[in-house]
C-alpha cells in the first residue's frame, strides 16, 4: 500500500489497520480512538497472526491505546498483556469490535 507523500506500507501486521480505515469510510462509522489493530489479512477475509506480538502490544500500550483487536488466534499464547485484548476469526469481526 502506498499513502500520500510517498509512504511505502509492506509490513504484513499493519493489512489489518489498513482494512479497518478502509472498513471505516464505507460502512461510515469510526474506528474507536483506544483501540490498535495488529494482524494480517488473508484473501477470504481470515486474520492471521504475525511476529512480536507481545511487543507490538508493549508498544501500543506505550502511546495509550487502551483495547487492541487482533488474530484470535494469537490470543492463547499471550502471558499477562498490557492491553485489553479483542480477538476475532476474520475481518468482518474485527470491524464489528473496532468501529464505533
Amino acid at each position: 500500500m502506498n499513502v500520500i507523500g510517498g509512504l511505502q506500507i509492506d509490513e504484513p501486521a499493519a493489512d489489518l489497520a489498513v482494512a479497518a480505515a478502509i472498513g471505516s469510510s464505507f460502512r461510515n462509522r469510526p474506528v474507536a480512538a483506544d483501540i490498535a489493530m495488529v494482524g494480517e489479512v488473508g484473501l477470504s477475509g481470515e486474520l492471521r497472526a504475525v511476529s512480536h506480538l507481545e511487543t507490538r502490544l508493549k508498544e501500543a500500550a506505550k502511546l495509550g491505546f487502551k483495547r487492541c483487536v487482533l488474530p484470535a488466534s494469537s490470543v492463547k499464547s499471550l502471558k499477562d498483556p498490557p492491553l485489553q485484548l479483542l480477538p476475532a476469526r476474520s475481518l468482518n469481526e474485527a470491524l464489528e469490535q473496532a468501529l464505533i
